[in-house]
């Protein structure tokens, strides 16, 4: 299929191009988005750096902030090409406890300052299903996030949300993945997201050290997700496992399985993904958003 090539200005304030509504079907688009070196390893956030080296990437389509990419899933889901407040597809951007929805004020990443709790674990104020867990014995039953608190709706235009864990699950059973310790040579290490080509990919992960099939290029249509790591320290500079083979992203899903106050995430390594994970919703994690055919 025809790809179209862009060369964007080095300059940040420029911007993006987008694509015209008539191509939104074609499925990749490469274009040139800018940030420092500085970014290796996903440890930067959005607000620093001098976004001067060059990166290609591909993208379908664009809808308010975010440039997506159409995977082929079933479900119709398109995934945007980076996390919220990341500039790049490698920087880890910004991190959010479960719920939230405002980094620039977020200090400490513990129970003693989530939104949602009374200071601890065991004093929740909202999504909660269990009155021994709640503050005073307080439930609502609800178990999955609301526009309100979902950090990928208000910092966009309309449409884009936190995954569920079943999309995360599509997008883990119907791709094709590929470790990489420094995609497209910017020292960033992750997973390729691949549309999967045969029926055989998909579902499949090429581990650290492992060869990918020549089938597959930087120029296929693909996502890339930074092995990000997460935050609980008391600076919003302190990561934990960020560029360590570690990756871990929110769903906008209450675990019900255990506790009210985890919620669900993928986890992945250098040689696993964990779709059925879980993590204390007051951690700091990333957020890769994603939008519906259908909202474009």
């Amino acid at each position: 299929m025809k790809k179209l090539f862009i060369f964007l200005s080095c300059v940040l304030a420029i911007g993006f191009v987008s694509c015209n509504d008539d191509d939104k079907e074609e499925p990749n688009y490469p274009t040139k988005n800018n940030y420092s070196n500085n970014t290796s390893n996903g440890n930067n956030n959005s607000n620093s750096g001098s976004k001067t080296t060059p990166e290609y990437f591909t993208y379908t389509g664009q809808k308010g902030d975010y440039y997506y990419v159409d995977l082929g899933l079933t479900s119709k889901t398109l995934w945007a090409t980076t996390n919220i407040g990341a500039y790049a597809p490698g920087q880890a951007g910004d991190y959010y406890a479960w719920g939230e929805t405002y980094y620039t004020s977020k200090k400490s990443f513990k129970w003693n300052s989530y939104k949602y709790s009374n200071g601890s674990y065991n004093t929740l104020t909202k999504y909660c299903y269990l009155s021994s867990m709640g503050y005073n014995g307080y439930t609502d039953d609800k178990t999955q996030l609301l526009t309100i608190d979902d950090a990928a709706k208000p910092y966009n235009s309309g449409g884009w949300t936190t995954p569920t864990h079943e999309q995360f699950v599509e997008l883990a059973n119907n791709c094709y993945w590929v470790w990489t310790n420094n995609y497209k040579s910017t020292g960033n290490s992750g997973y390729i997201v691949y549309k999967a080509k045969y029926t055989f990919d998909k579902g499949k992960l090429i581990a650290n050290g492992e060869t990918p099939s020549s089938s597959y290029s930087l120029y296929d249509i693909h996502i890339f997700l930074p092995d990000a790591g997460e935050r609980n320290d008391e600076t919003t500079d302190s990561n934990i496992n960020a560029g360590e083979g570690v990756g871990k992203y929110w769903t906008k899903d209450l675990d019900t399985s255990t506790q009210p106050y985890f919620a669900r995430c993928i986890t992945f390594y250098k040689d696993f993904i964990d779709t059925d994970d879980r993590e204390e919703r007051c951690m700091g994690l990333p957020i890769r958003p994603v939008i519906k055919y259908s909202q474009l």
